[in-house]
């Protein structure tokens, strides 16, 4: 029996093998044990749970690269911001571990 939960919380079904924790959203194949459980025909009545693969589309979020801004100097910029700036020019940060020796090292290659 294939679950969706729909329920803003954790639900925790016990079988004989082990407890099957399903989070908010999440869909799961519960043992054959589990399909004339009173209590998940219950939640399955409450729509807690929804029998069958359940699709939610998803808006995927748009990733953003750590990339500068085009008016920022390398001394405004944050260490992640520096990073993308390095690796764009092909410049070696071998050693940078801080925003300083990053910002450092960038300073170097561009003199």
């Amino acid at each position: 029996m294939i679950v969706t939960n729909k329920a803003a919380r954790l639900i925790t079904i016990g079988t004989t093998k082990g407890a099957v924790m399903i989070l908010p959203g999440a869909t799961v194949d519960l043992p054959e044990e589990c399909e004339n459980n009173r209590i998940i025909k219950k939640m399955i009545a409450r729509k807690e749970l929804v029998e069958g693969v359940q699709e939610e589309k998803v808006a995927e979020k748009p990733k953003k690269a750590a990339q500068p801004e085009k008016d920022k100097t390398v001394d405004e910029m944050t260490k992640a911001e520096l990073i993308a700036y390095a690796e764009a020019k092909g410049i070696d940060l071998t050693g940078a571990d801080d925003k300083a020796s990053v910002l450092a090292l960038i300073k170097a290659a561009e003199a």
